[in-house]
């Protein structure tokens, strides 16, 4: 495998993305998009590049965020164009966080660099979004610091199920972690509306609620926000990595409630009333 494409890449838990990570007198870090997609993400040319960081301007108007504020157009910067360090002045675009998020999201996930860089700017903006204090510089340090607050959090839902009942309609769904994967959601929607539901339309639909992220497994900041879905990451035998976004007790009763009331988004009969007949 293309040690480029590792997210992590050496003994400092730096990522290539780290490496191309530019950071102003003010601490405000940024990517060039030449840089980022025509270097870490292997488009072949700024056409491709280009049509990519306009579709994600797109989604990010769809989301209600200002695009212009996270994709600034940078005309006639001077870039090195060539083997021998020719340069000459090219359109290029300063990317922040969120709007190399948005970018990476508007890929080809099935590209390992693609699916590489979703990852990266995944992890990177929960982490962002989770802990007050100071940002984390490197992969690395945000892996960690994600960790240590997943840690915090099921200390804390612990002691609160404790003192709680439990549902016991969600024990048969729910693995010795407490999480329910993408699969046994839809096996409980079955169980409940019926076997015409389809895996793919119930990635649309969590799509569209802004549960999971486009083209990816993984739970959205809102859906970990609100305890609704947890993400799990780890490492392919290959060095790639991965992350899903898994269901906790209470985002699966949110799925039922929600599906309970989609109506004919579902493309599929609806039985009104489920979940005010099941649930407690």
């Amino acid at each position: 495998m293309n040690q480029n494409l590792r997210l992590i890449r050496d003994e400092d838990n730096r990522s290539l993305f780290d490496e191309i990570k530019h950071v102003n007198s003010r601490g405000t870090e940024s990517w060039s998009g030449r840089e980022l997609l025509l270097g870490a993400m292997r488009y072949r040319d700024w056409t491709k590049a280009k049509h990519a960081i306009n579709r994600a301007r797109e989604v990010m108007k769809l989301q209600g965020i200002s695009p212009d504020q996270h994709v600034i157009s940078q005309v006639g910067v001077s870039k090195i164009v060539n083997a021998v360090g020719g340069r000459r002045q090219v359109e290029d675009f300063r990317l922040t966080r969120t709007g190399a998020y948005f970018v990476a999201m508007c890929g080809d996930p099935s590209k390992p660099e693609i699916a590489a860089a979703l990852t990266y700017f995944n992890i990177m903006t929960q982490a962002a979004e989770r802990i007050a204090r100071k940002l984390p510089e490197t992969f690395g340090e945000a892996l960690r610091e994600l960790a240590d607050e997943v840690e915090r959090r099921e200390v804390a839902e612990t002691k609160v199920a404790l003192l709680e009942p439990k549902a016991e309609i969600f024990d048969k769904w729910l693995s010795s972690d407490g999480l329910a994967s993408f699969r046994d959601a839809v096996r409980m929607l079955r169980e409940y509306y019926g076997e015409h539901i389809t895996e793919p339309s119930v990635r649309v639909l969590l799509q569209s609620w802004g549960l999971t992220e486009l083209y990816s497994n993984a739970a959205t900041a809102r859906a970990t926000r609100n305890g609704w879905m947890r993400n799990r990451a780890g490492l392919k035998a290959s060095g790639a990595q991965w992350v899903q976004g898994k269901f906790t007790r209470r985002g699966l009763e949110y799925l039922l409630k929600k599906w309970d009331g989609a109506g004919d988004a579902r493309r599929g009969t609806a039985i009104p009333g489920v979940a005010e007949r099941i649930l407690p």
